[in-house]
């Protein structure tokens, strides 16, 4: 079972086939195990970025099915992270905003590792990378509706993933999800190639955008 406070996924459980026979290669397994009807349900591929995104899907869907069964249930104007079951505060989302803005000066001045791992920097984090993908939005001239459409290696998509992992704590899992790209292993591989040309650059839009992160 997943454990989001503790960190603990599926991999945890040492008897689990996940461990011991999906999420490594096909040398490393007994003979006798079959996995080419999983892989292929999941429609991922048996290498190790298909075996990445086939789990974390699972995780995906134990926390939906977990969050089902105890009656987590979203309420319009509020986000996940504004739940009881994962969260630290009830109210609207003036009242979220709000909170952000208190705690802001606060975590600005602590960076320690518990401190930017709780409920708190993550809403903060997350209002961060919300607020750079307004912005990109209008530098970059993407809308929402081509970031959806968009593939997950469309320049002016992955500029924008790279500045939220530069700029905030977000994880690439959010990333990914957030802006349409697949998995959070296709935002490393995407982000990697970004910063390798980030002098190379030919679309003015991004050139400018670039810049303006930099500078912030």
């Amino acid at each position: 079972m997943v454990d989001p406070k503790r960190g603990v996924g599926l991999l945890g459980y040492r008897w689990s086939s996940l461990k011991q026979v999906y999420a490594v290669s096909a040398a490393r397994r007994p003979a006798w195990c079959v996995t080419e009807r999983a892989f292929t349900g999941f429609g991922c591929k048996d290498d190790v970025t298909g075996q990445r995104e086939m789990i974390e899907r699972l995780e995906q869907r134990v926390l939906a099915e977990e969050a089902q069964e105890c009656g987590w249930t979203e309420r319009e104007g509020q986000s996940l992270n504004s739940n009881l079951r994962r969260g630290w505060y009830w109210g609207s989302e003036d009242f979220r905003q709000k909170l952000l803005e208190l705690t802001a000066g606060r975590l600005s001045g602590h960076t320690n590792r518990n401190q930017r791992s709780s409920r708190q920097g993550h809403d903060h984090a997350e209002a961060g990378a919300s607020a750079l993908i307004r912005a990109g939005f209008k530098e970059l001239e993407l809308s929402e509706e081509e970031l959806k459409a968009s593939r997950g290696s469309e320049p002016r998509k992955v500029s924008l993933a790279w500045a939220i992992t530069r700029s905030t704590t977000m994880d690439q899992s959010w990333i990914a999800n957030r802006l349409n790209m697949r998995s959070a292993a296709n935002v490393s591989q995407q982000i990697r190639r970004f910063e390798k040309n980030l002098n190379r650059h030919l679309d003015p839009r991004i050139k400018s955008w670039i810049k303006s992160v930099k500078n912030c």
